[in-house]
């Protein structure tokens, strides 16, 4: 769903208030999710998730479930070459969100 709803939404294809909704609560719950994974697999020196995964999942909406896991499992707190490009992608998300549900009008010429 969260894809289809992705695709639609650059397709131009206007969508209801409510989906957005859902779809970034989603994202944010598997941001969550795999920064939470990530700390078990690292205490038990296992297979990681890759960092561009973790920093992909915050741009595509996750941020908030990102920070909060951060925070959480203090997770990469000490690691700026990861904290670093997290903070540039949370902000770049934020705009695209705020574009997205219409409180950010970008591309279109003043009055």
């Amino acid at each position: 769903m969260i894809i289809e709803a992705s695709l639609l939404l650059v397709a131009g294809i206007d969508l209801p208030p409510s989906v957005l909704g859902i779809a970034f609560a989603a994202l944010n719950l598997v941001a969550f999710a795999l920064f939470g994974i990530d700390k078990r697999r690292a205490a038990r020196k296992e297979w990681r998730i890759p960092e561009r995964t973790l920093l992909l999942s915050s741009l595509v909406g996750g941020f908030i479930g990102a920070w909060a896991a951060v925070r959480v499992y203090r997770h990469k707190t000490r690691k700026l070459s990861f904290l670093t490009p997290l903070v540039i992608l949370t902000a770049a998300s934020i705009v695209l969100w705020l574009w997205l549900f219409g409180v950010l009008p970008l591309g279109e010429s003043g009055p």
